[in-house]
């Protein structure tokens, strides 16, 4: 039997987190913006990683000192309910995973060159809503000493996990860098056994079959779910400290462009991930 697996590193944001904002709306603007980089970014023959909490984080800095047609464009893309509510929202989010023992680190950084002047005013707000560092770099004369200096920053404040974010030296025009890092690392709540982990045949959306490795274990507190409709059973293995991962493997054997994630499915897709996070085990 063929079977097709997807893995979706989904936003969840724990309930348990206090402070000001809507965090219920905040996620549902993060899985909205989700479908929309899904459907622009993903091509059929490569793998594609990426953070929609980071680019979502990133656009939010932006749009806290945007003013016009720009910050109109960045709040239509972020999807945002209110300006205000959404940097409150993810002030408080932030606060949540930057002090968060799990291994969850969150990294804003702003370079500005040398010859052009940032407001005081988003300087200090950046650093209080998004904790975004600022330094004043010269492009010109110092882009590799600042290409140097961002990846030593980023690798000690993500202890170690994420080094050489920036692989080239940074453009001698530039006016303004934002970078931003996620790194994240959780134990299994009911761990793997790695004398459980075989070859087993994995086919490919080209239909093509390769031998990779992959874990097998039972899991007791899983909370499963299948859904017809969708073509879909979802698995929901948890981490440490109310992290999870969502799981998606095909029932028909569809390739991901057949199973139409386009952005009225991931909502769908949500509203499965909010049921099975209620009522467990279910079958549709």
């Amino acid at each position: 039997m063929k079977n097709y697996i997807f893995l979706f590193v989904l936003c969840y944001l724990c309930e348990n987190s206090r402070g000001f904002g809507d965090l219920e709306t905040l996620s549902k603007s993060l899985y909205e913006l989700n479908a929309k980089l899904f459907q622009n970014s993903v091509r059929k023959d490569e793998n594609t990683l990426y953070s929609p909490l980071g680019i979502a984080d990133a656009l939010s800095v932006l749009m806290l000192g945007a003013r016009g047609e720009t910050e109109k464009s960045l709040y239509d893309t972020l999807s945002a309910s209110d300006t205000g509510i959404h940097h409150l929202s993810f002030k408080t989010l932030m606060e949540y995973y930057n002090k968060d023992k799990n291994g969850t680190k969150i990294v804003n950084w702003i370079l500005v060159n040398s010859n052009n002047h940032l407001k005081e005013m988003f300087a200090k707000s950046a650093d209080r809503v998004y904790k975004a560092r600022v330094d004043i770099v010269n492009f010109l004369n110092d882009s590799k000493p600042a290409m140097q200096m961002v990846n030593n920053g980023v690798e000690k404040m993500t202890d170690g996990k994420i080094n050489n974010i920036q692989k080239s030296p940074f453009d001698k025009r530039s006016v303004m860098v934002l970078i931003n890092a996620i790194s994240f690392k959780a134990k299994w709540k009911d761990p793997f056994v790695t004398e459980n982990t075989h070859l087993m045949s994995f086919t490919n959306s080209d239909k093509s079959k390769v031998k990779v490795e992959m874990m097998y274990h039972e899991l007791d507190q899983t909370k499963y779910v299948r859904n017809n409709d969708l073509h879909v059973k979802l698995i929901e293995p948890p981490y440490v400290n109310n992290y999870t991962m969502i799981v998606a493997l095909s029932i028909h054997n569809q390739t991901i462009e057949e199973l139409k994630l386009v952005e009225q499915n991931f909502q769908n897709y949500l509203d499965v991930i909010i049921f099975i996070r209620r009522y467990g085990c279910v079958i549709n």
